[in-house]
């Protein structure tokens, strides 16, 4: 309690001077200043509370980092009840989208709101664990008398910020609250090490719609083979982009991507084609589903009415062609020719190796149009021009429901 009696006598030092003593943490000083400069009173004794249906919005705005913490949530009950804590999620502005923990101190947040519907940046509530990580973007500790509001004193708050594992982007902030009384020297740890545990959750979940969308590109790209196609997240990043859509990255990087995040990543989902068509003239969306929710989309560039069609490769053999068509009379090519017929004659798998423009593809075929399977169709597949991610799945299977790169 000395310590607490110290900090108490420096915030009223600094409240009755405008500067802090020395000795404080440089973090805690700054944000002090920040409460000052925004008007915040030191008597202010709650939070904003939302109504019903703002709360329900931002939940469902949240609703991926909601289910990313559920395990914790759910564990919160149990392990924070002997602590006399509770566990606080909030978005990325500090709005709290759901509680757990021990009931008594859940109960208790009400009376400063500090519970679902409460909004805890700085700007409203002054210096506290969830506003100043927000500010500072790491983990922080704020107890007691180091809050900027007098009744918010009796807290002792441990925060860090959740990021998007991908791109390092605030998604919101994991707390563990108590009562000054009770003050937990390990929150802060078990703060860090559940928010770390829903980044990995998150990471998990983006990975299996990557692939997912991956999956919807590869399955549409036979239909738009002229058209530049971008795969595009449910957040607005680039999963994949054909040739053409590359050429157009690569052209304006910053500026595009940017474009992307604000036309898809921060609209609703209904507004995703409208969007997309207003920044991509002839263009058409389609929208990439996983299990009813959105996960991203494919944003296909059409060529637009008169302009040439980009010329396709052609075939220089036909299906079905047989050995007879492999000319050259050499010992080597006769060797070749009598090893692919015995080798054809059954159905083993073969690998034809040689540099480009010796004829594997000719090979192929004839063993094809000999072998066992001879009535089935010829499917080449460059794998050089597959995203690289779907490169196994698509040549050896993949289950429904499997983890990425099961």
């Amino acid at each position: 309690m000395n310590r607490q009696r110290e900090m108490r006598h420096a915030w009223e030092a600094f409240l009755g001077k405008g500067e802090a003593p020395p000795g404080l943490p440089s973090a805690l000083v700054a944000s002090w200043m920040r409460s000052r400069a925004l008007g915040v009173s030191t008597s202010r004794r709650e939070a904003p509370i939302s109504t019903e249906p703002e709360i329900y919005r931002r939940r469902s705005i949240s609703k991926a980092l909601l289910s990313a913490a559920r395990p914790a949530l759910n564990r919160s009950g149990l392990f924070l009840a002997e602590a006399s804590s509770m566990m606080i999620l909030t978005d990325a502005s500090g709005f709290i989208v759901e509680t757990a923990g021990d009931p008594r101190i859940v109960d208790n947040g009400r009376r400063n709101h500090l519970e679902t519907g409460g909004r805890w940046d700085e700007a409203v509530i002054g210096t506290n664990a969830i506003g100043t990580a927000l500010v500072d973007g790491k983990p922080t500790e704020i107890r007691g008398a180091a809050h900027f509001c007098e009744d918010v004193q009796r807290w002792t708050c441990a925060a860090t910020p959740v990021r998007h594992p991908l791109d390092g982007e605030i998604l919101g902030v994991v707390d563990i609250s108590g009562p000054v009384a009770h003050f937990n020297p390990q929150s802060l740890a078990l703060a860090m090490s559940i928010g770390q545990e829903i980044e990995a959750t998150l990471g998990q979940a983006a990975r299996t719609e990557h692939e997912l969308l991956l999956r919807g590109f590869v399955s549409k790209r036979s239909i738009w083979l002229s058209e530049d196609i971008l795969v595009i997240d449910k957040r607005g990043f680039v999963v994949h982009a054909a040739e053409g859509a590359r050429r157009r990255l690569d052209a304006d990087p910053d500026g595009l991507k940017r474009e992307l995040r604000q036309i898809i990543g921060s609209t609703a989902r209904d507004d995703w084609e409208e969007n997309c068509r207003r920044r991509f003239p002839n263009a058409s969306v389609e929208i990439v589903q996983n299990e009813g929710d959105a996960i991203g989309c494919l944003i296909v560039m059409h060529r637009p009415r008169g302009r040439p069609a980009a010329p396709q490769p052609k075939e220089t053999v036909e299906p079905g062609l047989g050995f007879d068509s492999i000319l050259g009379g050499s010992a080597v090519i006769a060797e070749a020719r009598m090893r692919a017929r015995k080798l054809g004659a059954n159905s083993l798998p073969i690998l034809i190796e040689g540099e480009t423009g010796v004829g594997k593809e000719l090979f192929a075929r004839a063993i094809k149009s000999a072998g066992p399977a001879a009535d089935g169709p010829f499917v080449p597949l460059n794998c050089g021009g597959m995203p690289r991610d779907l490169i196994a799945s698509e040549l050896f299977g993949y289950a429904k429901g499997a983890f990425t790169g099961a």
